[in-house]
């Protein structure tokens, strides 16, 4: 009732309690107030009811996380060291530091520039205080598009906007990682063999003991991913993990986490033999220690991995004979790949949460005809321990209502199973047309669908071969910036 009456006033308009806009929240990290999105913005609400607000985003935007809108001053904010001693910012395109508080800095860089300077939203301490590392980046091209904004909030006309939209072949942002000691002052550039002609390079992230730092590195092109780690004292790279594809590395798939933030082991998940799998990558050589999962499924989403106990729950679909591909399970697994446990039986597609200390969990699960069922489990066995609650579709079947049928065939090759769902209809009429112009079938399949036909647009079937000759499109664009 209170975050429903504080979110009403920051929103302008009532707010049911019973009916809050968001389906999901996380906790602040002191635990007295509770983050979520709403409307593609970052929100804060204080548990005890007393204010709502926009989360402030001080970073400065990016076109499609690669070329950095300059019109916006970066987040310049000055970065305390762990220990408490030193702050970090940047002046004058140079890294700098100075006592918290203080006025007189000492400049730790004099390479930075206009045209190549030093990034302090990459900015990121070692834990022990005695390195930085950061990026000095050259510009990108920063291409504006216009678009017309035909009903924008509070008036009556379209209103023109620009957005920044990096296009294909277009240079984007070059960003070099550039380590620092802050005894000596001496300043080491991380030679670049490992990583060239990069799309993008992650945040800098510092092992747990201060001794290196990684990074996630993406080849323009999409061919090769990799996980870099550089030594704090020598500032010399190795390849950690290596990715390489014939055709192209999902990028926004990948998985890393590093075991214990030490850097010996990393858990990794790769397509590289044709399923998304889990394996143990050795950090120190690259080399693939044993593999965590395998088959012919795929591993959609790693939920947490506990270091000491060297277990991991992933959410997978495709791993139950005769049962719709598409539907998510969740399982345990051990890092040797032992002991796979299945925690969501039912066949349905389920949606896990898990309690933070990873004992309990609440199962919600349905199929399009199965009305929704949540309950509550244990994460150690899946046992049931209470059923929280049943859809009932009595009402609704009373209506005359039918749930789709389930159906499957085969594909083109004869063995791999099509699932779909085919609505409840009496009767229907068909009717076809070939054309290689999409959009004359678009307004076709329209003008069908308003004479009471159901429209259903097929193409030919997905090869690698096509897979392969997008790649090679995609080349055109590769060129180093």
């Amino acid at each position: 009732m209170k975050i429903a009456h504080a979110l009403a006033a920051a929103l302008g308009h009532p707010v049911a309690p019973l009916r809050l806009p968001f389906a999901a929240f996380d906790y602040d990290a002191d635990g007295t107030a509770i983050l979520f999105e709403l409307d593609g913005a970052a929100w804060s609400c204080a548990l005890d009811g007393h204010a709502c607000a926009v989360v402030a985003d001080h970073r400065r935007p990016r076109g499609f996380g690669v070329v950095r809108d300059l019109s916006i001053p970066a987040d310049n904010r000055p970065a305390p060291s762990p220990d408490g001693k030193w702050e970090a910012l940047v002046e004058d395109n140079q890294l700098v530091l100075r006592r918290p508080g203080g006025k007189d800095a000492i400049r730790l860089s004099s390479d930075g520039s206009a045209g190549d300077f030093y990034d302090p939203e990459t900015l990121a301490w070692s834990p022990d205080s005695r390195h930085i590392l950061l990026y000095r980046v050259r510009p990108g091209y920063a291409r504006q598009v216009l678009r017309v904004e035909a009903a924008p909030a509070g008036r009556l006309q379209p209103a023109l906007r620009t957005q920044l939209y990096p296009k294909p072949g277009d240079a984007i942002d070059q960003e070099q990682p550039v380590l620092f000691d802050v005894a000596t002052r001496r300043e080491t550039v991380i030679d670049a063999e490992l990583f060239p002609n990069p799309y993008q390079l992650s945040q800098p992230r510092w092992r747990s003991d201060g001794h290196s730092v990684e990074f996630d590195y993406i080849r323009r092109g999409f061919q090769q991913a990799r996980v870099i780690a550089v030594d704090a004292d020598t500032g010399k790279a190795h390849a950690a993990v290596t990715e390489n594809a014939a055709t192209f590395v999902y990028a926004d798939r990948r998985f890393a986490h590093t075991v214990h933030g030490l850097g010996d082991e990393i858990v990794w998940a790769s397509e590289r033999d044709g399923w998304n799998q889990l394996y143990l990558i050795d950090g120190h050589t690259g080399r693939v220690k044993n593999r965590i999962t395998h088959g012919n499924w795929v591993v959609r989403e790693v939920v947490k991995v506990d270091d000491d106990k060297r277990v991991i729950w992933f959410a997978a679909s495709g791993m139950n004979p005769g049962e719709d591909p598409y539907f998510k399970h969740y399982y345990r697994i051990d890092f040797d790949g032992r002991h796979l446990t299945p925690l969501t039986p039912a066949n349905a597609d389920h949606d896990v949460a898990f309690s933070p200390d990873m004992t309990l969990f609440v199962d919600t699960y349905s199929r399009v005809d199965l009305p929704t069922i949540s309950e509550l489990h244990r994460a150690d066995d899946a046992t049931l321990v209470a059923r929280i609650t049943t859809g009932d579709d009595t009402r609704l079947v009373a209506t005359g209502f039918r749930p789709p049928e389930v159906i499957t065939a085969k594909g083109r090759d004869g063995k791999t199973d099509i699932w779909g769902d085919r609505g409840a209809a009496a009767r229907l009429r068909s009717a076809q047309e070939i054309s290689g112009d999409r959009e004359h079938l678009c307004r076709s399949a329209r003008q069908l669908r308003a004479q009471g036909f159901l429209a259903v647009r097929l193409s030919r079937r997905w090869r690698q071969g096509d897979r392969d000759a997008g790649a090679g499109r995609s080349r055109l664009y590769r060129r180093p910036d």
